[in-house]
């Protein structure tokens, strides 16, 4: 015959306890959001590295397995690689981060994204933006912008932009139509957590 086992919130002659009830339950909530929390810190820590470079006064979080390239180009800062998929990858997404010198003309924020789209465009043919959102980047008022690029394989361009007094600002991201999909959340964070000393 099984035995019925009284729940520990309820004891012999005395009704159900509703609050002893819910504090067990809120407690058990927050001991799994506690965990939850903890367990992306440990993630994040493993999954990502960050890059500082003082000269640029700029601070930033990256993929742990990606390569940094400091100063490829006179205004490129620095450049992230990522790694080969396979043997057979050909193509290595980039993200670099770049700065534009406003002081002898300062623009406003579309203007500069105007001026970086027709630098784009100058340099890839035959694209579309397919997004214009405005976005935070690195605590500022910015824009991500969204190019899909037509050839094989068909590519995706995305260019986070902003300005601080006479500066502009970009993070540009170049990869494949299929991987950046995969890509978005981690560009989303690299844009949102970077930090720019002014």
């Amino acid at each position: 015959m099984t035995e019925y086992v009284k729940p520990l919130w309820k004891e012999e002659g005395k009704p159900f306890d509703k609050k002893l009830a819910t504090r067990i339950v809120l407690l058990s909530i927050i001991g799994v959001l506690f965990l939850a929390v903890v367990t992306i810190g440990i993630w994040f820590m493993m999954a990502f590295k960050q890059y500082h470079n003082h000269h640029a006064g700029m601070n930033i979080y990256y993929p742990g397995n990606w390569q940094v390239k400091e100063k490829p180009l006179d205004n490129v800062v620095a450049i992230f690689i990522s790694p080969k998929e396979t043997a057979l990858d050909s193509f290595q997404e980039t993200v670099n981060f770049s700065t534009y010198d406003m002081s002898q003309n300062v623009i406003s924020l579309d203007d500069y994204v105007k001026l970086a789209l027709e630098q784009i465009t100058a340099v890839f043919k035959d694209l579309a933006v397919t997004e214009k959102t405005v976005f935070q980047v690195a605590g500022h008022d910015g824009y991500r912008v969204v190019l899909k690029v037509k050839g094989v394989p068909p590519m995706v361009l995305v260019v986070y932009l902003f300005t601080i007094h006479e500066k502009g600002y970009n993070l540009f991201y170049m990869g494949t139509d299929d991987r950046y999909p995969k890509d978005r959340l981690m560009l989303d964070f690299m844009a949102r957590t970077m930090q720019v000393r002014y």
